[in-house]
């Protein structure tokens, strides 16, 4: 099927458990494998001195592309909030740029959720993104904090809760598993 006669959805991946940026990053590798192009947008996962293992690997796909927008404020230095704000405000630029020129056919905002329940993005500026996409292209957004107002443009909403977790063991996050 063409991306002209594709109908494309707004999904999203969003509640307290883990597993929605593992489940964003999946549907990329699909449709990358289907040949589709793929463009992922990263909230609040700038640099760090952890970067998530995900990055390098995607970056390698062939019609995959992947920026980072608005660095997490648990690493040090921590930024200010309005240099996140800016940062973020950049990436919400981009991907209006990528929906005007048609340049892909799955964008996902991962933690673009977050950014815009903690109010360091513009909840109605995601809600326009949201209506100016073109119809074949899916639009993937994860994150805690999904609101009842952008949910309610959303076509798939999956929310993943924790039923039982290894942190509440005293297990950490682990390299290439949880980050």
């Amino acid at each position: 099927m063409t991306a002209s006669k594709r109908t494309g959805l707004v999904q999203a991946y969003t509640g307290e458990g883990k597993g929605k940026t593992t489940a964003a990053i999946g549907l990329a590798v699909r449709a990358c494998g289907s040949g589709m192009t793929v463009s992922i947008l990263q909230f609040l996962k700038e640099g760090g001195p952890t970067p998530s293992s995900e990055i390098a690997p995607l970056r390698d796909l062939l019609g995959v592309s992947v920026d980072q927008y608005g660095r997490s404020s648990i690493y040090t230095p921590k930024p200010s909030r309005m240099q996140v704000m800016d940062r973020i405000a950049i990436g919400f630029t981009q991907a209006e740029r990528i929906l005007k020129d048609g340049s892909c056919d799955l964008l996902i905002l991962d933690e673009v959720l977050v950014a815009v329940s903690f109010g360091l993005a513009d909840e109605q500026r995601l809600i326009e993104l949201i209506n100016a996409r073109p119809d074949s292209v899916e639009i993937v957004l994860t994150g805690r904090g999904l609101t009842e107002d952008v949910s309610g443009y959303c076509d798939l909403i999956t929310e993943m809760r924790p039923v039982k977790h290894p942190y509440a063991s005293g297990i950490t996050a682990r390299k290439g598993i949880e980050y």
